[in-house]
């Protein structure tokens, strides 16, 4: 199944929405083999860590920055 995450919080560290956000990602790149995930992702002024970036793509995953 293909299932798309919204994760453009994930860059205000400190927030509680960040937090889970962060969280929620970690656990599905750790624990989630059978679904192929979209991972969208969006800022102005900010940039998404270069480390969570390279780890959604090398577990074959998708992210769309816009």
């Amino acid at each position: 199944m293909k299932i798309g995450l919204d994760i453009s919080q994930i860059v205000y560290p400190g927030t509680g929405v960040a937090r889970f956000t962060e969280v929620l990602v970690n656990s599905i790149l750790e624990y989630d083999n059978k679904h192929q995930w979209l991972f969208f992702f969006s800022s102005l002024r900010r940039n998404l860590d270069r480390q969570l970036e390279k780890k959604i793509l090398q577990r074959g995953h998708q992210l769309v920055k816009w």
